[in-house]
């Protein structure tokens, strides 16, 4: 399992990765889904963005596991701006959050997430 850096985005509404990260995850755009042709959408600036959905098998978090799943891919500007141009990247949205207790220890700088439904 290789680490990949992500971004806690509480005001996303879903979750988010550059192209990169889908190659780092084995992923692949969803064949046969009208989500995987590109859509438009637009970055906190108001920036067109495009957008595809792919499927990738999972990930984990500390001790927490996401199966498989739907993700949304973009090269979003802010991956660029904090750094993560040529790196991989995901921005974790409220999608991934869903049915779940969140809560940020800013000085210990540690986010606590419960296991669904708990």
């Amino acid at each position: 399992d290789t680490p990949i850096p992500a971004i806690v985005d509480l005001g996303a509404a879903r979750t988010l990765m550059n192209h990169r990260a889908l190659d780092a995850f084995g992923g692949n755009a969803v064949a046969g889904n009208p989500a995987s042709r590109p859509s438009a959408a637009h970055g906190a600036d108001a920036t067109p963005l495009t957008v595809v959905q792919a499927r990738i098998a999972g990930f984990r978090i500390d001790g927490l596991s996401f199966p498989g799943m739907a993700v949304h891919v973009a090269d979003l500007p802010v991956f660029d701006a904090l750094g993560y141009r040529d790196r991989p990247v995901v921005l974790l949205g409220l999608d991934l959050f869903e049915r779940r207790i969140v809560g940020a220890d800013f000085a210990a700088k540690r986010l606590h997430v419960s296991t669904p439904g708990a």
